[in-house]
């Protein structure tokens, strides 16, 4: 797959690829970690990161949270507190819900729920079977969002300030609707929205759920290919 996907993308780009990384719906086990990397290799191709990453995490990225400057370094003024990031992974084969901290660009993974008998082709018919699976869709967000959340450090709020959405399925009206009948009516404008934001109706900022966590992936590779450069400059 991964020689497939390099002869393609250098057709495409007209030049030759050499890095590639890969981002993970849930962690896997070293063993099947490493059965990636050397298929990554097989194909020609190195990791700049060095890992597999969660795609939750790269898609919010891609939406600009944990993003600071070209040097890594986050911005003077004004601080940016940590808060709460909801990510929601929609797809056909599963849903995954993943409840991050985020500060100054260090995710930390408190809640993670992963449901392949909740993807998007597991819905059953007839239509009142259907009503049952969003029922238990229902329920699981608010499993992820129920307080107390334990585990925080002081100083970072026990609300959801980023909702985050990733996926093929991810802006579905049942599925947007679903996730505005627990969480708010911040859903139903943005698939990307501060959730104490004023500006519902402003989308511009958000990256499209199907390659939110792709572009995440590409600027993390991107920086740490340019650490490496500059690293072998400086040596």
């Amino acid at each position: 797959m991964f020689r497939a996907l390099k002869v393609s993308t250098e057709s495409y780009m007209g030049d030759s690829v050499r890095v590639a990384d890969v981002a993970i719906p849930v962690p896997l086990a070293e063993d099947q970690c490493a059965i990636i990397q050397a298929a990554l290799r097989a194909a020609g191709l190195r990791s700049a990161i060095g890992s597999l990453v969660l795609a939750a995490q790269e898609a919010s990225r891609a939406n600009g949270i944990g993003e600071y400057d070209e040097d890594g370094d986050p911005p003077e003024d004004p601080p940016i507190p940590p808060e709460l990031v909801f990510a929601v992974d929609y797809t056909r084969a599963a849903l995954t819900i993943v409840l991050y901290v985020e500060e100054y660009g260090v995710f930390e993974r408190i809640r993670m729920r992963h449901r392949v008998d909740l993807g998007a082709d597991a819905m059953p018919h007839p239509a009142d079977a259907g009503e049952r699976y969003w029922d238990r869709v229902r329920s699981l967000v608010r499993e992820i969002v129920q307080a107390p959340i334990e585990g925080l450090a002081p100083g970072v709020p026990h609300t959801i300030g980023q909702l985050v959405l990733l996926g093929e399925r991810a802006t579905k009206a049942r599925f947007l609707q679903t996730l505005h009948d627990v969480l708010g009516e911040h859903v139903r404008f943005s698939t990307h929205a501060r959730l104490d934001n004023d500006n519902d109706n402003d989308t511009s900022e958000w990256v499209d759920p199907v390659f939110a966590a792709a572009v995440g992936m590409a600027i993390e590779s991107r920086k740490s290919v340019n650490e490496l450069v500059n690293a072998g400059g400086n040596s």
